[in-house]
């Protein structure tokens, strides 16, 4: 059996063929008997774009409960949502997860389509026990010529595992707490 295709030929059962783009192509299959007979159907196929599938956790780690908002970036039609070994799932657009004990959980999307076209992706999910651990990386006084006073600018690095946000700061200057 040989068919034939637009950019080319092949031969043997089964034949296959990979499309680089989405588009309509024609295909004609020709059989030749020992005889000489040739037997020939052609039918156009449609070859559609896959899926995609992306997504970005917020926050991909923190301490229980961990309450995890998937925020879905992909170009699907469906979307199944796996997150922790299969046990717990959705197909939500951009499910919202809770993980309640300390460990580290893969999170599977997968993103179908009409045609059912699959794209996979995963990422995991670290649930800790919380640590705050703070450094300071730099210190520096700066002039306001106007009010002839310093203005202290820290520099703090967060090393621990939880996001800390707008950290209050208190600096002791000789005496004076700023």
């Amino acid at each position: 059996m040989e068919l034939e295709l637009w950019t080319g030929s092949g031969t043997g059962s089964p034949v296959s063929y990979t499309y680089a783009t989405a588009g309509v192509y024609s295909v004609t299959v020709s059989a030749t008997r020992n005889s000489g007979c040739i037997y020939s159907a052609a039918q156009n196929i449609a070859i559609y774009d896959g899926p995609v599938a992306a997504f970005t956790p917020s926050p991909q780690g923190g301490a229980a409960p961990l309450t995890v908002t998937f925020n879905n970036e992909s170009n699907a039609d469906s979307y199944f949502w796996q997150f922790d070994s299969g046990s717990a799932t959705s197909t939500g657009v951009s499910p919202v997860f809770v993980y309640s004990e300390l460990g580290e959980y893969k999170v599977l999307l997968t993103a179908s389509n009409v045609h059912g076209c699959i794209d996979t992706i995963s990422t995991k999910i670290y649930v800790v026990i919380p640590k705050a651990d703070l450094a300071m990386k730099g210190f520096s006084l700066l002039e306001d010529p106007d009010s002839n006073s310093s203005k202290p600018v820290v520099t703090i690095l967060n090393l621990g595992n939880i996001p800390l946000t707008n950290p209050e700061v208190q600096i002791d200057l000789a005496g004076m707490l700023c």
